[in-house]
């Protein structure tokens, strides 16, 4: 599994993608 580190803190990407809303659901449906 990746990790991204934000502000010092290494945190599993799948967590980054839920809070990011370029990957909500709404834009995933095209």
């Amino acid at each position: 599994m990746a990790y991204v580190i934000i502000d010092g803190t290494l945190i599993p990407i799948d967590h980054v993608a839920v809070d990011r809303p370029f990957y909500s659901g709404k834009h995933r449906r095209h």
